[in-house]
Protein backbone atom coordinates (compact mmCIF):
# COMPACT_ATOMS: atom_id res chain seq x y z
CA UNK A 1 0.00 0.00 0.00
CA UNK A 2 2.48 2.67 0.69
CA UNK A 3 4.44 1.79 -2.46
CA UNK A 4 1.39 2.60 -4.06
CA UNK A 5 0.78 5.96 -1.86
CA UNK A 6 4.88 6.80 -2.64
CA UNK A 7 4.40 6.05 -6.37
CA UNK A 8 1.11 9.01 -6.57
CA UNK A 9 2.73 12.30 -7.53
CA UNK A 10 0.29 14.97 -7.57
CA UNK A 11 1.08 18.32 -9.50
CA UNK A 12 0.25 21.42 -7.32
CA UNK A 13 -2.43 23.08 -9.69
CA UNK A 14 -4.23 19.62 -10.17
CA UNK A 15 -4.37 19.20 -6.79
CA UNK A 16 -5.27 22.76 -5.96
CA UNK A 17 -8.34 22.15 -8.75
CA UNK A 18 -9.39 18.99 -7.03
CA UNK A 19 -9.12 20.22 -3.32
CA UNK A 20 -11.73 23.29 -4.85
CA UNK A 21 -13.92 20.71 -6.66
CA UNK A 22 -13.92 18.33 -3.68
CA UNK A 23 -15.02 21.37 -1.63
CA UNK A 24 -17.93 22.43 -4.23
CA UNK A 25 -18.89 18.74 -4.38
CA UNK A 26 -19.41 18.64 -0.38
CA UNK A 27 -21.23 21.83 -0.24
CA UNK A 28 -23.99 20.76 -3.39
CA UNK A 29 -24.54 17.42 -1.31
CA UNK A 30 -24.98 19.51 1.98
CA UNK A 31 -27.43 21.49 0.18
CA UNK A 32 -29.25 18.51 -1.13
CA UNK A 33 -29.60 17.49 2.23
CA UNK A 34 -30.74 20.43 3.37
CA UNK A 35 -33.62 20.46 0.59
CA UNK A 36 -34.39 16.99 1.42
CA UNK A 37 -35.23 17.45 5.14
CA UNK A 38 -37.03 20.80 4.27
CA UNK A 39 -39.51 18.28 1.72
CA UNK A 40 -39.57 15.72 4.49
CA UNK A 41 -41.25 18.98 6.49
CA UNK A 42 -43.24 20.10 4.23
CA UNK A 43 -44.67 16.88 3.67
CA UNK A 44 -45.30 15.79 7.24
CA UNK A 45 -46.90 19.08 7.40
CA UNK A 46 -49.39 18.44 4.55
CA UNK A 47 -50.24 15.05 6.13
CA UNK A 48 -51.00 16.47 9.63
CA UNK A 49 -52.94 18.95 8.02
CA UNK A 50 -54.65 16.40 6.02
CA UNK A 51 -55.70 14.30 9.29
CA UNK A 52 -56.67 17.47 10.98
CA UNK A 53 -59.00 19.04 8.12
CA UNK A 54 -60.92 15.82 7.13
CA UNK A 55 -59.84 12.94 9.95
CA UNK A 56 -58.19 10.86 7.43
CA UNK A 57 -61.47 10.36 4.86
CA UNK A 58 -62.60 12.25 2.28
CA UNK A 59 -66.18 11.86 1.97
Amino acid sequence: MEDLLNAVELDPVVSTIGVVVVLLGLRMVFAAAKTAIKLVFLAVILIGAYLFLYGGQVS
